[in-house]
């Protein structure tokens, strides 16, 4: 599965996009959320990655703070599950 790299960094109030896309010669599972600050979820979304095009969330960063987008899956056949972990920063912005 390839994970859209969602920006570094953004203002608060903003949006940043992420997404999936499951590319059949990779193989492995299809599963994908993604993470808050403070580790709380607030943005959800689980299926099965396509394998035709990209699935792209645009994720709102309501407040300043760390969010991380975070996919998950395994290969066939084992138990053992593989993360990968995106960092975007929101910041406050301050006035002109």
């Amino acid at each position: 599965m390839l994970v859209n790299q969602p920006a570094p960094s953004v203002r608060s109030g903003h949006r940043f996009t992420t997404g999936v896309w499951y590319q059949r010669k990779s193989g492995g599972s299809r599963a994908y959320r993604v993470a808050g600050p403070r580790r709380k979820r607030f943005f959800y979304r689980a299926g099965k990655a396509s394998s035709s095009h990209w699935l792209f969330w645009k994720v709102l960063a309501g407040r300043a703070g760390k969010y991380r987008t975070v996919c998950s899956g395994r290969r066939p056949g084992s138990k053992k599950w593989t993360r990968y972990t995106a960092v975007t920063r929101a910041h406050r912005c301050h006035g002109r």
